[in-house]
């Protein structure tokens, strides 16, 4: 592995940190690498990536109804292919049953699930309680990436100007318009896609400064200290509402994107393909602050993209 060294005045300082799930990695590297890394990597010399993985078990029932449980071992082919970019700085993998049994998962999903705010989830989203785990679990786990950047940091005696949180899951089948983030504005600015925000803001990628990236990575804690389950309560709604607590305000800006997800089987989120341009209104959340550019906002990332 390779932590990029010195630092330039003049180029921004990034770090790349996946999380979640890696076991689509075969299926997703190949437009990781040229529709994100390379790009950021045209963006500034200095790069590092990092890596937080939670390991899934498999449960299987053995001749005699005897129930085992086998690690499903994480794909390190995937570890191997960012290794081979030269900018693998970091990487932690944990087992997912330990993280739930640590964080109570399970009741919090529970207890989310059954929440009288989440009804319409439940009734037209068809939320089951493991779709409000997997929130749960994916905000740990970019918790937990950003303290990996956190502790390279201490270590190497660097502060990143900005940091990116991606999912290694998704496909991106366009390339990051990195020139699309304002670098000129002040203070906390995020970047996201313009797509699929579901009321909130879209949570697949984010691009933004040090600051408010490092905020957004809080929000597994801050949740877990609530008196009350989570309002509102999708995951997109999750970010912008924890998002909207950082002080004084966030710039959020919008580039064409296309996201898709991708299973450990290799298929994909079909209407994924075809997402289109969504309007981002959050009229009750006066402390994100859209910049609108017409020029970049209205293009439609995902017309024509191919499976």
């Amino acid at each position: 592995m390779v932590c990029v060294e010195g630092a330039a005045a003049a180029s921004p300082r990034i770090a790349l940190a996946f999380y979640g799930l890696f076991r689509a990695v075969p299926f997703t590297f190949v437009k990781i690498k040229a529709n994100l890394i390379t790009p950021l990597e045209e963006a500034t010399p200095f790069l590092d990536i990092f890596l937080h993985s939670l390991l899934v078990s498999q449960r299987s029932v053995e001749r005699g109804g005897d129930e085992k449980i086998a690690s499903r071992p994480p794909d390190y082919l995937a570890f191997v292919k960012f290794n081979e970019t030269r900018r693998l700085c970091s990487f932690a993998v944990e087992t997912q049953l330990v993280v739930d049994a640590d964080n109570g998962i399970a009741e919090r999903a529970r207890k989310e699930w059954a929440a009288p705010g989440n009804r319409n989830l439940r009734d037209w989203h068809h939320y089951t309680r493991d779709s409000f785990a997997n929130i749960l679990r994916g905000s740990y786990s970019l918790f937990s990436a950003s303290k990996l950047v956190r502790a390279r940091e201490r270590e190497g005696g660097v502060n990143y100007s900005h940091i990116v949180f991606a999912r290694p899951d998704v496909r991106l089948e366009g390339p990051l318009r990195w020139r699309d983030f304002p670098f000129h504005v002040p203070g906390h600015v995020v970047l996201v896609a313009n797509t699929q925000h579901h009321g909130g803001l879209n949570d697949r990628f984010a691009f933004g400064t040090r600051e408010a990236m490092l905020h957004i990575a809080t929000q597994f804690e801050a949740e877990a200290a609530a008196a009350v389950p989570s309002r509102g309560t999708n995951s997109e709604r999750r970010r912008a509402f924890h998002l909207h607590s950082l002080l004084p305000n966030v710039t959020i800006a919008f580039t064409p994107l296309c996201l898709v997800r991708v299973r450990d089987t290799g298929a994909v989120v079909a209407h994924d393909l075809i997402a289109r341009r969504q309007p981002c209104r959050l009229p009750s959340l006066p402390r994100l602050v859209p910049l609108l550019r017409p020029g970049v906002d209205r293009t439609q990332p995902c017309g024509g993209a191919a499976a």
